[in-house]
């Protein structure tokens, strides 16, 4: 469904207020229906069922104005959106995570939300077993009709994106910030290829820069999107052990590759492993769970 006028705006000034929690705004939208109409009542009623604090940043100039700036920078970008949380394209394994954005900003072919998807992590300095080895599961993961999802960042994501893209299989990235930004900026040209012909999404309106506390939330995008994860090389503590963790947590299979016991590119795998992830040699091991 395609979001426009009033209500993308709308929209749009519920994304630009940080931190907004998603539990007042469906309640807002329960009270008042439309999401135009949540500004177009008197500031009283909005104190009245949200507090002064975000009643008073919901209707600022300031987020006015930074909504507006997001719906020039929609109109102007090619295959650019929303996806909101009413909206019937929203991703249903996303939407039962209980943590869902309010609104999704995507760039490229929005229909690979809705379809069946993997996500690929590991270490952003893989050797070249882990090189061989993201290239090869994505290209066999795509060729059975499931797409890739991956953080866009260097090492392993890239290489499973990449073998994804040169096999014209759906392509997810998630960005750790706005959807006109790109991070790390060393993977532009990876970011403009998957935002054609793959699927870039974010939770993030554009204007919104990198830091830190994004990347928690890319995480969670990320595993909220897929049906497992697949965790190629890893440390014990680095981001994609954190991932995997999450990923259980919220019943998502966790796959691991494992690797020499002398090798530490597989410390974190095969920590993850005796912790209860199901070991993986082929595609199929995938499959049959």
């Amino acid at each position: 469904m395609c979001v426009k006028g009033d209500e993308r705006l709308a929209w749009l000034r519920f994304a630009c207020v940080q931190e907004f929690p998603v539990s007042l705004l469906l309640a807002l939208l329960q009270e008042f229906q439309l999401p135009e109409t949540v500004f177009e009542v008197p500031q009283r009623l909005l104190v009245k069922s949200v507090g002064e604090k975000w009643a008073r940043e919901l209707q600022s100039h300031d987020v006015l104005d930074k909504a507006k700036e997001c719906e020039r920078w929609l109109d102007k970008t090619p295959n650019a959106g929303i996806v909101t949380i009413t909206d019937p394209d929203y991703p249903r394994l996303l939407l039962q995570a209980g943590v869902a954005p309010a609104v999704l900003f995507y760039r490229g072919n929005r229909s690979l939300m809705s379809r069946p998807s993997l996500g690929i992590v590991g270490t952003q300095a893989p050797d070249r077993e882990g090189t061989d080895n993201a290239w090869n599961f994505a290209k066999a993961i795509g060729s059975r009709g499931i797409s890739v999802a991956t953080t866009l960042n260097a090492g392993v994501a890239q290489w499973a994106a990449q073998s994804a893209l040169k096999a014209g299989v759906g392509t997810i990235g998630v960005a750790p910030c706005g959807i006109d930004r790109c991070f790390p900026t060393a993977q532009k040209t990876l970011y403009q290829q998957v935002s054609k012909e793959g699927l870039v999404i974010s939770a993030f309106a554009p204007g919104r820069e990198f830091t830190e506390d994004n990347a928690r939330n890319q995480a969670e995008l990320l595993v909220g999107l897929v049906g497992g994860i697949l965790v190629v090389q890893s440390q014990p503590h680095d981001v994609n052990a954190r991932i995997a963790k999450l990923a259980g947590e919220w019943g998502r299979d966790v796959f691991v590759i494992p690797g020499s016991i002398h090798s530490p590119q597989y410390k974190g795998n095969h920590r993850l492993i005796r912790q209860g992830a199901t070991l993986v040699e082929s595609v199929d091991d995938l499959l049959e769970r």
